[in-house]
């Protein structure tokens, strides 16, 4: 199908498009995302020009303001910064693994590829070490933090930078 000009029309493109989309499994309302602006504050000026409007539905809806985690973990950083720098690579791959996805199955093929872990003596040594440290402890349903601030500042500096 030609269009005004001799050019081809953009109804097939779309079509062929939506018909793609709905065979690969998209294409349906649930898919369908309004634009991150009508969502909520994109950037941090806009933000901070509503801030407490947002902290306010914040704390409705989640229960807690992540700028005061955020400030929780920015104040604990210089120790924890200089703790994480010293331990082993290894050893900090793993504890952002358990940080950040639990510390369940740390030995599965699926946990160390995930959290590119290592081989299991690997895991199994770096877990020793850190339970050593007194930074991690064993548990029913897996590994955790002994310090819970310890993983939030992994979580929120660590991470991000």
């Amino acid at each position: 199908m030609l269009a005004v000009g001799g050019r081809p029309g953009r109804r097939p493109v779309y079509n062929f498009q939506r018909v793609f989309n709905l065979k690969m499994g998209f294409g349906t309302r649930e898919h369908d995302y309004g634009p991150y602006r009508a969502m909520g504050p994109v950037t941090a000026e806009e933000y901070e020009s509503r801030a407490e409007r947002y902290d306010t539905q914040l704390k409705d809806e989640v229960g807690f303001v992540p700028r005061v985690v955020d400030r929780i973990a920015s104040s604990l950083d210089p120790g924890f910064r200089m703790y994480f720098d010293g331990l082993a690579a290894s050893q900090q791959r793993l504890l952002v693994h358990v940080a950040v996805r639990g510390g369940e199955a740390l030995l599965s093929e699926k946990a160390r590829h995930e959290g590119r872990l290592g081989s299991p003596s690997t895991v199994s040594s770096a877990l020793a070490a850190l339970e050593e440290k007194d930074v991690l402890s064993r548990r029913d349903d897996g590994w955790g933090f002994v310090n819970p601030g310890f993983a939030l500042w992994i979580r929120e500096c660590a991470l991000g930078n």
